[in-house]
Parts: C-alpha cells; structure tokens; sequence
C-alpha cells in the first residue's frame, strides 16, 4: 500500500491532496479505493510514465468491535460489558490536521487530468478536504494555476 507506483517523470508540477478542518481516521478500504481509482483515471488519460502516484499515510490503527448479543435468551450467552476489547474488524490510518494524504506528480500538459483525479479521491474520502499545487521548489501555486486554468 505504501511507496511509489511508477517512475517520476522529468519536469514536474506536483499536487498533493490535503486534510482540512481536523485529524480523522481513514479505513483501509477506503485508502485501497484511492489508490485504484487514481491509478486507473491517470493510466487511461495521461499514461503509464507520465505520473508518480504516491500514498503518504499508512493504516496501522486497529478497529475493534464488540459484539452485543441481541434478541430471545441473549442475556444467557451474551456477555454485555463484561471485557468489552472487542475483536479487530480493520485498520484505519490516522490522519492530523493539514497532514498530506496523497501525491501525485505530473507534467505541466497533465494538469487538468491530475486535479480530475485528485477530484475523485476526495469522493472517497470520509470528510472533506482540499488539494494544493506546488512548484518544483515547493512553493503553493494552487490560485495562479487555478485562477489560469479553463476546466
């Protein structure tokens, strides 16, 4: 789950996809919607070399459930409180506020198709947030490139 997927191209504008408002935790599944979803949008309309993709969060936080014994006689078998740990039904990444979740590097001509992308990643996403377009030197053009753009 974690690590590059394709090589970095040559000259590169970079994007990356944002938390915003306050930490949360993301599912694994959904972390594993991202990555196919992205990969497969950027490998159909810019190519298999044209891109970097790179998840920046890694689901380690265990989810546990208890489960309550509910209907006819359930207080013969059920436990109620009683030990409640519960047992683990997932993982979840823990994300902070302003934390990045996932970057893409793309060339100057792919712009429009890696902030479709980055559109379609924060569908699956749990909670709101936003994308920021950065130089090679690392500084935030997010609304002169936007504010030039046509999409």
């Amino acid at each position: 789950m974690r690590g590059d997927v394709l090589e970095q191209p040559g000259a590169m504008v970079v994007y990356r996809l944002t938390v915003k408002l306050k930490g949360w935790m993301i599912r694994q599944n959904a972390l594993e919607a991202i990555r196919i979803q992205v990969n497969r949008y950027l490998q159909k309309n810019v190519g298999r070399s044209n891109y970097n993709f790179k998840i920046r969060v890694y689901p380690f936080q265990v989810l546990r459930e208890n489960p309550m014994a509910t209907g006819r006689k359930a207080d013969r078998y059920g436990n109620g409180m009683r030990r409640p740990f519960g047992k683990p039904i997932g993982l979840a990444a823990r994300v902070r506020k302003d934390q990045k979740i996932l970057t893409v590097w793309v060339n100057g001509q792919h712009l429009k198709f890696a902030l479709g992308a980055m559109h379609r990643a924060k569908m699956k996403l749990p909670y709101s947030a936003y994308y920021r377009i950065y130089d090679k030197e690392g500084n935030d053009v997010t609304t002169k490139v936007l504010s030039t753009m046509k999409l």
